[in-house]
């Protein structure tokens, strides 16, 4: 009888699982099982520094577009 109840509770109906998510002891044991530190992500230096340089090179851009902006934001700012 007890086995039954325990079972019963585990497997939430549809209704529930759907608006308050999975139980959490189901969840605590997949997440465990997902994260395994013998394969790590693989990561591309190169293209990370590419990535990066990039984007320094959009803010050097941008930077004259926020000066020649500052001064009117600086008056909105001292008319408030």
């Amino acid at each position: 009888m007890e086995v039954q109840e325990e079972n019963k509770e585990k497997n939430q109906d549809r209704f529930t699982s759907f608006m308050f998510g999975p139980d959490r002891d189901h969840q605590e044991s997949n997440h465990n099982h997902k994260d395994s530190p013998a394969n790590p992500p693989a990561i591309d230096y190169v293209e990370l520094m590419v990535t990066i340089d990039s984007l320094m090179e959009s803010v050097r851009n941008l930077k004259p577009l926020v000066e020649n902006i500052y001064p009117f934001l600086k008056q909105i700012w001292k008319k408030k």
